[in-house]
């Protein structure tokens, strides 16, 4: 079976084709520049050169395989390309992005019965510690910050045109191999600050997957998930952001600092609004795909690894 990854050298990107590689699968991976190019190369894969505004490199890549990942998304959207105006605007024109470039590859899908996966972060779910989100949760209605639910909820209706859609959604991941995520993040700025930081008392949690669990994830929604269906890519339910400082300090030797929102913004920018969120997450799934996570938790990952 020959799949088309787009983000094909992203820290998800990369751990979903070295799985599929594995197991025997063709891949072909959407590359913006000449490094790219040559890391998707160098491990087999073929190329289709283009990024997500190149809509017909896009519909080549989807009309040319047995299946498609959906992985990238413009996550440069500190300010934004056209504007120059804050980092919601940019938000915004990255889902605008991503959703032409969605379309224009399910638009040559239609009626093959092929598999879709559309990807989306977790963290705008609606939960609480006594109800974590699952499957079936909404998301919330955020009005100060755009959404890429209508994205998601767009792809699944190519369900019934004859497409295998199948929605993951993706919690806060860490682990071997994620050198940007919140994580790695974190850890850079604490150490640049002289200090583990968590946001106000530090309770807010974050639903995890380690690096290690994701890629046989994916792998067993392409080949088990059913049209139309949503998974929660989630080991961990919700790990305290308190605890994660606490292990960054314990690890680097660092103090463990508080800081208000405003402080945070100061120092992270758009990331303290991610750092700050709060969500409870879990899956239903487990049995259905027969995914067991196997690698550690997230603060032992820290302390160890």
């Amino acid at each position: 079976m020959k799949v088309f990854i787009t983000g094909a050298t992203g820290t998800v990107g990369k751990l979903v084709v070295d799985e599929l590689l594995k197991n025997g699968y063709s891949v072909v991976g959407l590359a913006r520049s000449d490094k790219s190019a040559d890391a998707l190369k160098a491990k087999g894969v073929s190329v289709i050169r283009g990024g997500l505004q190149d809509l017909e490199s896009l519909r080549t890549g989807a009309a040319t395989s047995d299946a498609v990942i959906h992985l990238a998304f413009g996550h440069d959207f500190g300010v934004s390309a056209k504007s120059g105006d804050t980092e919601f605007s940019g938000m915004a024109e990255a889902i605008e992005i991503d959703r032409k470039a969605t379309e224009a590859m399910l638009s040559v899908l239609e009626g093959t019965n092929k598999a879709f996966i559309h990807v989306n972060g977790i963290l705008y779910l609606q939960s609480s510690k006594e109800h974590p989100a699952d499957e079936n949760s909404p998301y919330m209605e955020v009005r100060s910050s755009p959404s890429r639910a209508p994205n998601e909820r767009a792809a699944l209706e190519y369900a019934k045109k004859g497409v295998r859609v199948l929605a993951v959604r993706i919690p806060l991941v860490y682990g071997k191999g994620d050198d940007h995520g919140l994580i790695a993040i974190m850890v850079g700025m604490s150490k640049k600050m002289g200090g583990a930081f968590y946001i106000g008392d530090g309770q807010n949690v974050f639903p995890t997957v380690n690096t290690e669990d994701v890629g046989p994830y994916f792998r067993l929604v392409l080949e088990k998930g059913k049209a139309g269906g949503i998974y929660n890519c989630v080991s961990e339910t919700g790990v305290p952001l308190k605890d994660i400082a606490e292990a960054i300090g314990k690890k680097f030797g660092l103090n463990v600092i508080s800081l208000s929102m405003e402080d945070a913004q100061k120092a992270l920018g758009f990331g303290a609004v991610i750092a700050g969120m709060n969500c409870y997450a879990t899956t239903l799934k487990k049995k259905e795909l027969g995914w067991e996570p196997k690698g550690k938790g997230l603060v032992e990952s820290i302390l160890e690894d």
